[in-house]
């Protein structure tokens, strides 16, 4: 089965493969690791108040996505603005993809944030399993993408790509 960039240390399970043709779907791209240690951030303009966002994930069949650590910030590393273990609010699934993983959309609540340009910054994620979450990435962009290990990323996505997400309206990828 084929992995998504930034695989955990742990030994991959054999996931079931997608019975049938996959139709196109944004979600087939590639996606990074948001738990051992890896760390993404993804930036994004609000031009009004938010307060809350979705992700999108990549998840072992079976696997729900129960906390994650958010930050807020002026880069990717900060956390100035906020910074909060959060649990979902509401989860839906998605489909599967071609590689087997079963895609999720997950929605989050925060305090109100203002208008200006922030990094939203994932990482700690945990699921009950202790398998590996990655974050989708989409490939049609462009904006800025970042990763602990290997920093901008930008140029690592064909120049054009982020990870999928969503703030109340503001949309960076394709969560439609």
């Amino acid at each position: 089965m084929a992995q998504p960039r930034r695989r955990s240390w742990l030994q991959p399970r054999a996931c079931p493969p997608v019975p049938g043709p996959v139709p196109y779907s944004p979600y087939n791209y590639d996606a990074w690791t948001i738990n051992f240690g890896f760390v993404c951030a993804a930036q994004f303009t609000a031009s009004g108040s938010i307060n809350g966002f979705s992700i999108v994930v990549w998840l072992w069949p079976g696997d729900t996505l129960s906390t994650v650590d958010a930050k807020i910030g002026s880069r990717p590393d900060d956390w100035a603005v906020m910074l909060w273990t959060v649990s979902p609010t509401s989860g839906r699934y998605l489909g599967g993809n071609q590689y087997g993983y079963d895609i999720y959309q997950y929605d989050f609540a925060f305090t109100s944030l203002d208008p200006g340009t922030y990094w939203l910054t994932l990482q700690n994620a945990v699921c009950p399993s202790g398998d590996p979450i990655y974050w989708d990435v989409y490939k049609w962009g462009p904006f800025d993408c970042w990763e602990n290990t290997l920093g901008d990323l930008t140029s690592d996505i064909d120049g054009a790509g982020t990870f999928t997400f969503k703030c109340d309206g503001v949309v960076s990828g394709a969560i439609s």
